[in-house]
């Protein structure tokens, strides 16, 4: 038999009932230590879960009692269920908001067809036109400010004779 005894994590798997490896539980069920590790753990956990059980109130009783103070006879009241329904009026509710919003969507165009080259050189045509139309309002202060070929050509020959 291994001489390794268990980890700390093994020990804790152990306590939570969880599935050990196969040498794992071997080696719990041959090894005293170990064992004693365990249920030294466990104990004090299933004490405390004991505790929680008894303290725990019991509604039913309580409900009971509530309802023998009230005018009518407790018989008289049915049981309280769960509300099992609940659920699946919710997945309805769910299901019917997603179909609406398909068919609400289904009745939308779908996208534009893209535009092919020649109508885009149409418009590109067609711009390059209005620009080049020197009677479009607006751009008579650009023309002032603009130099000319010929201004240019001063400016750089000044620039040449200074420098």
């Amino acid at each position: 038999m291994n001489e390794r005894h268990m980890t700390d994590d093994e020990i804790a798997r152990a306590v939570a009932g969880l599935e050990l490896d196969g040498e794992i539980q071997r080696h719990l069920d041959a090894c005293l230590g170990c064992r004693r590790r365990v249920e030294a753990l466990k104990a004090p956990l299933a004490a405390r879960r004991r505790e929680m059980l008894d303290a725990a109130p019991d509604w039913e009783a309580q409900r009971e009692q509530i309802l023998f103070r009230l005018d009518g006879p407790a018989a008289v009241v049915p049981r309280l269920h769960r509300r099992h329904w609940a659920r699946a009026l919710l997945a309805a509710a769910a299901v019917l908001i997603a179909a609406l919003g398909l068919w609400l969507n289904a009745g939308r165009r779908s996208p534009a067809t893209p535009r092919t080259d020649a109508q885009v050189e149409r418009v590109l045509d067609q711009v390059n036109a209005t620009l080049a139309d020197d009677r479009v309002p607006g751009f008579e202060a650009l023309d002032q400010l603009v130099p000319s070929p010929g201004e240019i050509a001063g400016l750089q020959t000044h620039k040449k004779s200074q420098g």
